[in-house]
Protein backbone atom coordinates (compact mmCIF):
# COMPACT_ATOMS: atom_id res chain seq x y z
CA UNK A 1 0.00 0.00 0.00
CA UNK A 2 1.04 3.58 -0.52
CA UNK A 3 2.02 5.70 2.47
CA UNK A 4 -1.36 7.40 2.35
CA UNK A 5 -3.86 5.02 0.76
CA UNK A 6 -6.91 6.48 -0.96
CA UNK A 7 -10.44 5.61 0.13
CA UNK A 8 -13.58 4.83 -1.83
CA UNK A 9 -16.70 5.44 0.27
CA UNK A 10 -19.54 3.19 -0.95
CA UNK A 11 -23.27 3.61 -0.33
CA UNK A 12 -25.61 0.98 -1.78
CA UNK A 13 -29.26 1.96 -2.08
CA UNK A 14 -32.57 0.91 -3.61
CA UNK A 15 -35.76 3.00 -3.86
CA UNK A 16 -34.85 5.19 -0.89
CA UNK A 17 -34.25 8.45 -2.69
CA UNK A 18 -35.64 10.69 0.05
CA UNK A 19 -33.63 8.99 2.79
CA UNK A 20 -30.52 9.07 0.61
CA UNK A 21 -31.02 12.78 -0.04
CA UNK A 22 -31.16 13.52 3.70
CA UNK A 23 -28.19 11.28 4.40
CA UNK A 24 -25.96 12.84 1.72
CA UNK A 25 -26.88 16.37 2.82
CA UNK A 26 -25.45 15.59 6.27
CA UNK A 27 -22.57 13.36 5.19
CA UNK A 28 -20.91 15.30 2.39
CA UNK A 29 -19.84 18.39 4.37
CA UNK A 30 -18.14 16.08 6.89
CA UNK A 31 -16.22 13.81 4.51
CA UNK A 32 -15.90 15.44 1.08
CA UNK A 33 -12.74 17.41 1.81
CA UNK A 34 -10.94 14.55 3.55
CA UNK A 35 -7.69 14.36 1.59
CA UNK A 36 -7.71 10.54 1.70
CA UNK A 37 -11.18 10.32 0.14
CA UNK A 38 -10.96 9.58 -3.57
CA UNK A 39 -14.65 9.12 -4.36
CA UNK A 40 -18.12 8.60 -2.91
CA UNK A 41 -19.62 5.82 -4.99
CA UNK A 42 -23.42 5.57 -4.77
CA UNK A 43 -24.43 2.15 -6.11
CA UNK A 44 -28.09 2.11 -7.12
CA UNK A 45 -29.56 -1.41 -7.01
CA UNK A 46 -32.19 -0.87 -9.70
CA UNK A 47 -34.26 1.89 -8.11
CA UNK A 48 -37.48 3.07 -9.76
CA UNK A 49 -37.74 6.30 -7.73
CA UNK A 50 -35.80 9.57 -7.98
CA UNK A 51 -32.49 8.09 -6.75
CA UNK A 52 -30.57 8.66 -9.99
CA UNK A 53 -31.74 12.28 -10.23
CA UNK A 54 -30.92 12.94 -6.59
CA UNK A 55 -27.38 11.59 -6.90
CA UNK A 56 -26.89 13.47 -10.16
CA UNK A 57 -27.68 16.74 -8.40
CA UNK A 58 -25.16 15.98 -5.68
CA UNK A 59 -22.54 15.02 -8.28
CA UNK A 60 -22.83 18.50 -9.79
CA UNK A 61 -22.42 20.14 -6.37
CA UNK A 62 -19.79 17.80 -4.92
CA UNK A 63 -17.08 16.59 -7.30
CA UNK A 64 -16.29 13.30 -5.59
CA UNK A 65 -19.83 11.90 -5.81
CA UNK A 66 -20.14 9.17 -8.45
CA UNK A 67 -23.35 7.36 -9.48
CA UNK A 68 -23.53 3.80 -10.79
CA UNK A 69 -26.28 1.26 -11.22
CA UNK A 70 -26.54 -2.51 -10.70
CA UNK A 71 -29.99 -3.56 -11.96
CA UNK A 72 -29.70 -7.15 -10.75
CA UNK A 73 -31.72 -7.22 -7.53
CA UNK A 74 -29.83 -8.06 -4.36
CA UNK A 75 -27.55 -6.08 -2.06
CA UNK A 76 -24.68 -8.51 -2.60
CA UNK A 77 -24.82 -7.92 -6.36
CA UNK A 78 -24.68 -4.16 -5.74
CA UNK A 79 -21.77 -4.52 -3.35
CA UNK A 80 -19.81 -6.74 -5.71
CA UNK A 81 -20.34 -4.26 -8.53
CA UNK A 82 -19.11 -1.49 -6.24
CA UNK A 83 -15.97 -3.45 -5.39
CA UNK A 84 -15.32 -3.90 -9.10
CA UNK A 85 -15.70 -0.18 -9.86
CA UNK A 86 -14.11 1.36 -6.78
CA UNK A 87 -10.74 2.99 -7.39
CA UNK A 88 -9.54 3.32 -3.80
CA UNK A 89 -7.10 1.06 -1.98
CA UNK A 90 -9.45 1.05 1.01
CA UNK A 91 -13.20 0.49 0.69
CA UNK A 92 -15.40 2.14 3.33
CA UNK A 93 -19.10 1.30 3.54
CA UNK A 94 -22.18 2.92 5.03
CA UNK A 95 -25.95 2.91 4.42
CA UNK A 96 -28.57 5.43 3.37
CA UNK A 97 -30.33 5.46 6.77
CA UNK A 98 -27.33 6.44 8.91
CA UNK A 99 -26.02 9.68 10.34
CA UNK A 100 -22.26 9.79 10.74
CA UNK A 101 -20.34 11.67 13.40
CA UNK A 102 -17.37 14.01 13.02
CA UNK A 103 -14.11 12.27 12.03
CA UNK A 104 -16.03 9.05 11.33
CA UNK A 105 -14.25 8.24 8.08
CA UNK A 106 -10.74 9.00 9.38
CA UNK A 107 -11.36 6.90 12.49
CA UNK A 108 -12.84 4.03 10.49
CA UNK A 109 -9.85 3.61 8.18
CA UNK A 110 -7.13 4.53 10.71
CA UNK A 111 -6.36 0.95 11.88
CA UNK A 112 -5.96 -0.14 8.25
CA UNK A 113 -3.70 2.80 7.43
CA UNK A 114 -1.61 1.97 10.51
CA UNK A 115 -1.43 -1.67 9.35
CA UNK A 116 -3.10 -2.87 12.55
CA UNK A 117 -6.05 -4.40 10.70
CA UNK A 118 -7.21 -5.61 7.30
CA UNK A 119 -10.87 -4.87 8.04
CA UNK A 120 -12.53 -2.50 10.52
CA UNK A 121 -16.07 -2.32 11.86
CA UNK A 122 -17.28 0.71 13.78
CA UNK A 123 -19.79 1.60 16.46
CA UNK A 124 -23.47 1.58 15.46
CA UNK A 125 -26.04 3.15 17.76
CA UNK A 126 -29.81 3.12 17.46
CA UNK A 127 -31.27 6.61 17.10
CA UNK A 128 -32.79 7.75 20.43
CA UNK A 129 -36.32 8.17 19.04
CA UNK A 130 -36.32 4.48 18.08
CA UNK A 131 -35.43 3.17 21.54
CA UNK A 132 -38.14 1.10 23.23
CA UNK A 133 -38.42 -0.20 26.79
CA UNK A 134 -39.12 -3.71 25.51
CA UNK A 135 -35.82 -3.97 23.64
CA UNK A 136 -33.46 -6.66 24.86
CA UNK A 137 -29.90 -7.30 23.65
CA UNK A 138 -31.10 -9.71 20.95
CA UNK A 139 -33.50 -7.06 19.57
CA UNK A 140 -30.68 -4.55 19.42
CA UNK A 141 -28.37 -7.06 17.74
CA UNK A 142 -30.89 -7.75 14.97
CA UNK A 143 -31.30 -4.00 14.52
CA UNK A 144 -27.55 -3.88 13.80
CA UNK A 145 -26.50 -2.19 17.04
CA UNK A 146 -22.76 -2.71 17.45
CA UNK A 147 -21.11 -1.46 20.63
CA UNK A 148 -17.91 -3.06 21.97
CA UNK A 149 -18.56 -6.57 20.63
CA UNK A 150 -16.58 -9.43 22.18
CA UNK A 151 -15.74 -10.71 18.67
CA UNK A 152 -15.92 -8.08 15.91
CA UNK A 153 -18.05 -9.10 12.94
CA UNK A 154 -18.35 -7.20 9.67
CA UNK A 155 -21.51 -5.08 9.47
CA UNK A 156 -22.11 -3.39 6.13
CA UNK A 157 -23.55 -0.23 7.65
CA UNK A 158 -20.18 0.77 9.12
CA UNK A 159 -17.13 -1.11 7.90
CA UNK A 160 -13.95 -0.76 5.86
CA UNK A 161 -11.40 -3.12 4.38
CA UNK A 162 -8.45 -3.20 2.03
CA UNK A 163 -9.62 -3.65 -1.53
CA UNK A 164 -7.09 -6.46 -1.94
CA UNK A 165 -9.24 -8.54 0.44
CA UNK A 166 -11.33 -9.20 -2.68
CA UNK A 167 -8.91 -11.45 -4.54
CA UNK A 168 -9.01 -15.12 -5.43
CA UNK A 169 -12.77 -15.18 -5.89
CA UNK A 170 -13.56 -13.44 -2.60
CA UNK A 171 -16.86 -11.56 -2.87
CA UNK A 172 -20.20 -11.04 -1.19
CA UNK A 173 -22.29 -14.18 -1.72
CA UNK A 174 -25.35 -13.20 -3.83
CA UNK A 175 -27.42 -15.91 -2.13
CA UNK A 176 -27.20 -13.94 1.12
CA UNK A 177 -28.35 -10.53 2.28
CA UNK A 178 -31.33 -8.28 1.41
CA UNK A 179 -32.94 -9.25 -1.87
CA UNK A 180 -31.96 -12.90 -1.32
CA UNK A 181 -32.01 -14.90 1.93
CA UNK A 182 -32.09 -11.65 3.91
CA UNK A 183 -29.06 -11.65 6.21
CA UNK A 184 -25.47 -12.84 6.78
CA UNK A 185 -23.93 -11.31 3.63
CA UNK A 186 -21.41 -9.23 5.57
CA UNK A 187 -21.02 -11.83 8.35
CA UNK A 188 -20.22 -14.59 5.86
CA UNK A 189 -17.63 -12.41 4.13
CA UNK A 190 -15.97 -11.73 7.48
CA UNK A 191 -15.93 -15.43 8.39
CA UNK A 192 -14.27 -16.30 5.10
CA UNK A 193 -11.71 -13.51 5.47
CA UNK A 194 -10.87 -14.66 9.01
CA UNK A 195 -10.22 -18.16 7.70
CA UNK A 196 -7.63 -16.58 5.42
CA UNK A 197 -5.96 -14.89 8.38
CA UNK A 198 -7.37 -11.40 7.82
CA UNK A 199 -7.54 -9.20 10.93
CA UNK A 200 -10.92 -7.65 11.79
CA UNK A 201 -10.70 -4.73 14.22
CA UNK A 202 -13.43 -2.84 16.12
CA UNK A 203 -12.98 0.92 16.41
CA UNK A 204 -15.35 2.61 18.85
CA UNK A 205 -14.37 6.03 17.52
CA UNK A 206 -15.92 5.31 14.12
CA UNK A 207 -19.47 6.06 15.30
CA UNK A 208 -22.70 6.20 13.31
CA UNK A 209 -26.33 6.53 14.40
CA UNK A 210 -28.91 4.26 12.75
CA UNK A 211 -32.19 5.95 11.76
CA UNK A 212 -34.00 2.90 10.41
CA UNK A 213 -37.69 2.86 9.52
CA UNK A 214 -39.99 2.51 12.54
CA UNK A 215 -41.68 -0.29 10.61
CA UNK A 216 -38.79 -2.51 11.66
CA UNK A 217 -40.12 -2.39 15.23
CA UNK A 218 -43.43 -4.00 14.28
CA UNK A 219 -44.18 -7.56 15.38
CA UNK A 220 -44.75 -8.59 11.75
CA UNK A 221 -41.23 -7.44 10.90
CA UNK A 222 -39.74 -9.46 13.76
CA UNK A 223 -41.49 -12.61 12.55
CA UNK A 224 -40.04 -12.09 9.06
CA UNK A 225 -36.64 -11.34 10.58
CA UNK A 226 -36.64 -14.59 12.57
CA UNK A 227 -37.53 -16.56 9.45
CA UNK A 228 -34.97 -14.84 7.23
CA UNK A 229 -32.35 -15.05 9.98
CA UNK A 230 -32.88 -18.77 10.37
CA UNK A 231 -32.62 -19.46 6.64
CA UNK A 232 -29.52 -17.28 6.34
CA UNK A 233 -27.86 -18.96 9.33
CA UNK A 234 -28.56 -22.37 7.82
CA UNK A 235 -26.90 -21.32 4.56
CA UNK A 236 -23.77 -20.16 6.38
CA UNK A 237 -23.72 -23.22 8.65
CA UNK A 238 -23.90 -25.55 5.66
CA UNK A 239 -21.61 -23.84 3.18
CA UNK A 240 -19.02 -22.23 5.45
CA UNK A 241 -19.04 -24.34 8.63
CA UNK A 242 -20.07 -27.64 6.97
CA UNK A 243 -22.57 -28.27 9.73
CA UNK A 244 -24.57 -31.49 9.91
CA UNK A 245 -27.70 -32.03 12.05
CA UNK A 246 -29.32 -35.41 12.61
CA UNK A 247 -33.06 -36.12 12.94
CA UNK A 248 -34.00 -32.97 11.09
CA UNK A 249 -37.68 -33.77 10.60
CA UNK A 250 -38.15 -34.86 14.21
CA UNK A 251 -36.53 -31.63 15.38
CA UNK A 252 -38.75 -29.64 13.04
CA UNK A 253 -41.95 -31.25 14.33
CA UNK A 254 -40.87 -30.63 17.93
CA UNK A 255 -40.12 -26.95 17.31
CA UNK A 256 -43.44 -26.42 15.54
CA UNK A 257 -45.25 -27.98 18.48
CA UNK A 258 -43.37 -25.68 20.87
CA UNK A 259 -44.34 -22.66 18.80
CA UNK A 260 -48.00 -23.69 18.75
CA UNK A 261 -48.11 -24.07 22.54
CA UNK A 262 -46.29 -20.76 23.06
CA UNK A 263 -48.67 -18.86 20.78
CA UNK A 264 -51.73 -20.26 22.56
CA UNK A 265 -50.29 -19.18 25.91
CA UNK A 266 -49.34 -15.76 24.59
CA UNK A 267 -52.80 -15.07 23.21
CA UNK A 268 -54.47 -16.36 26.36
CA UNK A 269 -52.37 -14.07 28.55
CA UNK A 270 -52.67 -11.12 26.18
CA UNK A 271 -48.90 -10.57 25.89
CA UNK A 272 -48.62 -10.08 22.13
CA UNK A 273 -48.37 -6.43 21.10
CA UNK A 274 -48.02 -4.55 17.82
CA UNK A 275 -44.31 -3.94 18.41
CA UNK A 276 -41.49 -6.28 19.36
CA UNK A 277 -41.46 -10.01 19.93
CA UNK A 278 -40.76 -12.30 22.86
CA UNK A 279 -37.24 -13.70 22.80
CA UNK A 280 -38.45 -17.29 23.15
CA UNK A 281 -40.88 -16.95 20.24
CA UNK A 282 -38.22 -15.31 18.09
CA UNK A 283 -35.78 -18.13 18.91
CA UNK A 284 -38.27 -20.88 18.06
CA UNK A 285 -39.29 -19.25 14.78
CA UNK A 286 -35.65 -18.76 13.84
CA UNK A 287 -34.85 -22.39 14.74
CA UNK A 288 -37.75 -23.66 12.59
CA UNK A 289 -36.49 -21.66 9.61
CA UNK A 290 -32.95 -22.86 10.31
CA UNK A 291 -33.99 -26.53 10.31
CA UNK A 292 -36.07 -26.01 7.17
CA UNK A 293 -33.03 -24.43 5.56
CA UNK A 294 -30.78 -27.31 6.57
CA UNK A 295 -33.33 -29.75 5.15
CA UNK A 296 -33.31 -27.95 1.79
CA UNK A 297 -29.49 -27.93 1.74
CA UNK A 298 -29.05 -31.61 2.57
CA UNK A 299 -26.79 -33.15 -0.08
CA UNK A 300 -25.93 -29.78 -1.66
CA UNK A 301 -22.14 -29.50 -2.24
CA UNK A 302 -20.31 -27.05 0.02
CA UNK A 303 -19.34 -23.75 -1.62
CA UNK A 304 -16.50 -22.86 0.76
Amino acid sequence: MTEKPRVSLIICTRNRGKALDQMLELLLPLVHDNDQLLEILVMDNGSSDQTATTVGEYSRRWGKVVYSNEPKKGLSYARNKAVELAKGEILAWTDDDLVITKDWLSNLVAPIVANDADCVVGRIEIAPHLHRDWMKPFHRQWLAENINPSVPQLIGANMAMRKNCFVGGMAFDPETGPGALGYMDDTLLGMRLRKLGKRIFYNDGARVVHHFSAGRLQRSFWIKTAQAGGRSTAYVAHHCEHGVISLLWARLVWQRMKLGVLLVRTRFRGFAGSEGIDEQEFGIRKTIAYIEGMCSLKGVPFKY
